[in-house]
């Protein structure tokens, strides 16, 4: 087993575990049908969205689970539910804008010609992704609410998809009282834009907004390195502040109340901080600093490499420890010159680099990339490849239905990130047919000087 499997396997006993000792009891299943029966059970729950309705889309064990938390008597306590979506070449906007009446709240009457979704994360990444919705715990007089569960068991769901599909992205829609609460950052999305959907709802002027939240894999490897990063983050958060700051690593946590009783959320505790000077930082920035500065991206093999399109060359082989893939660059030239370096980040595609598959088009762009920077002589080529195991029958099935293809995601420009850090890279000229929004770059301290079209040597594109 990989280590990124037996954290996932670790992170469901004790988020599992969590749940037993607060009287729940926990239970996965794939017939969506119950799924419906369940929520007509649990009371003051609103009727399952179309995405999750066998009644409106195919679900089944292939592409989606739920999970049913149920008290010491039987009574439904908790819902949730995940599912896979292949978006194919399309974005997740694209995806979102063509499929509205899945995302669409329920029960409400939603005009379609004045919907879509606005994010800019939304057209960055898309291919293989988890859709997290229906997420309801009990409230009342038997509520389960206040005892960290909402956390525990969201987390959960994300851990689970990761174990059964590896998707690069988890993602869900929620109201804007979740981002003001802060609650996204306690249930592991770390990443929030606003205008993830927005809804006109017929008959009424004001529109309803939906923020999308999302976590990448690279980024769950992160929150699932400690033992109980997923349980407790904000424990092993106060050991990590002390370990980066080269003291002992250990750490004294104190729970901040609110005048009314009630725990303080984010932007109580920026309040808190301003009248007291005290310094305030979330899981969120924690982690990605982590990401900045935590390397998941290991050099392993180098050698010199000579090709007919080009000679040269230096070819080195870097593992991703985190969703274990193997990944490649080829570097010609000096790169501690001054001035920004070509740079081509390109997804490995057996079909179009091996086969010279012509179906999309794109079968010379990596040749001419390499002929490109060998004729500049100094730039570099990043070749990412997806660690999941049907990454090639995904491929093949895209291809068949004639769908788009995305490039490389938000993890893949994370992994190569840091190997162009490796390289020492810092500003660079993107060698690309595409425009693409590349979110979190800066970060890294990588810039994004300029954008080339890929060419041929008689500039043929």
């Amino acid at each position: 087993m990989q280590p990124w499997h037996s954290s996932l396997f670790s992170a469901v006993t004790r988020l599992t575990g969590r749940a037993r000792a607060e009287g729940m009891s926990l239970t996965v299943s794939d017939d969506f049908d119950a799924l419906i029966e369940a929520a007509r059970r649990a009371p003051g729950r609103a009727p399952v969205a179309p995405a999750f309705d066998p009644r409106v889309n195919e679900l089944g064990a292939q592409n989606g689970f739920w999970v049913l938390g149920t008290d010491g008597q039987g009574r439904v306590a908790h819902l949730q539910a995940v599912r896979l979506i292949d978006t194919g070449r399309r974005s997740l906007r694209q995806h979102i804008d063509a499929h509205l009446l899945d995302f669409a709240p329920p029960q409400c009457a939603v005009d379609p010609g004045r919907c879509a979704s606005e994010a800019p994360a939304a057209t960055a990444f898309g291919g293989r992704l988890c859709y997290h919705g229906e997420l309801w715990l009990r409230d009342g007089a038997e509520s389960f609410r206040g005892r960290g569960l909402s956390a525990v068991l969201t987390r959960l769901g994300i851990v689970l998809a990761h174990l059964r599909w590896a998707p690069s992205v988890t993602f869900a829609l929620v109201s804007a009282w979740s981002i003001q609460k802060a609650l996204t950052d306690d249930y592991g999305y770390i990443n929030a834009e606003p205008r993830g959907a927005v809804w006109s709802i017929d008959g009424k002027a004001e529109q309803q907004e939906e923020w999308l939240v999302w976590v990448t894999q690279e980024e769950l490897g992160i929150l699932l390195e400690a033992d109980e990063r997923f349980d407790l983050p904000w424990r092993e958060a106060a050991v990590d502040i002390a370990r980066l700051a080269g003291l002992n690593p250990s750490g004294v946590i104190c729970e901040i109340m609110n005048d009314d009783g009630t725990m303080a959320r984010m932007p109580d505790l920026v309040g808190f901080a301003k009248a007291h000077g005290l310094r305030i930082g979330s899981i969120a920035d924690l982690i990605a600093y982590r990401l900045r500065h935590d390397r998941s991206v290991e050099r392993l093999l180098e050698a010199p490499f000579e090709s007919l399109y080009g000679d040269g060359f230096r070819m080195l082989v870097y593992v991703n420890r985190v969703a274990y893939a193997e990944h490649l660059a080829l570097v010609k030239g000096d790169l501690e010159a001054e001035g920004p370096i070509l740079v081509r980040m390109h997804a490995f595609n057996v079909l179009e680099d091996a086969l010279g598959d012509t179906s999309t088009g794109k079968a010379e762009e990596l040749r001419q990339a390499m002929g490109m920077i060998d004729r500049a002589e100094r730039g570099v080529i990043v070749f990412i490849r997806e660690p999941y195991k049907t990454a090639l029958s995904d491929r093949v099935r895209a291809r068949i239905s004639g769908e788009e293809e995305n490039g490389p995601q938000l993890r893949d420009y994370g992994v190569g990130a840091q190997i162009l850090l490796d390289l020492g890279v810092r500003d660079m000229i993107l060698l690309s047919n595409t425009r693409r929004t590349i979110i979190g770059l800066q970060g890294y301290g990588l810039k994004i000087t300029g954008q080339l079209p890929i060419s041929g040597p008689e500039g043929k594109s």
